[in-house]
């Protein structure tokens, strides 16, 4: 009985997957992007953007799947199978903030 017990409580406390909205940006170097010319910034970052709108979407679904989850049989199931992307939004939005800092030094508009 405990050896199962501590797997599910560990599960239980770990939770639902974040909200996309309310992961932080991980901190990107600017200096890459300082070689980039306008145009390669402006398509970066419209890259970026889609790519995080789609990480977006699958993190809430996951989020989704992890509260029925933990409603129905107390596991958040969407982290269990692997799908948490917390990490690949955090790195995408920092990519963002690193872009938009850099368009701002090169003077693009």
């Amino acid at each position: 009985m405990r050896a199962t017990l501590v797997p599910v409580l560990t599960f239980l406390l770990y939770g639902c997957a974040a909200n996309p909205d309310k992961i932080d940006a991980a901190p990107v170097a600017i200096d890459a992007y300082l070689r980039d010319s306008c145009g390669q910034l402006t398509y970066n970052k419209a890259k970026d953007e889609d790519a995080l709108a789609s990480e977006e979407q699958e993190q809430r679904s996951v989020r989704r799947s992890d509260a029925w989850g933990i409603a129905l049989i107390g596991l958040p199931v969407g982290r269990m199978a692997g799908g948490n992307r917390e990490d690949e939004i955090a790195q995408l939005k920092g990519e963002l903030v690193a872009i938009d800092k850099a368009r701002i030094l090169c003077g693009c508009t």
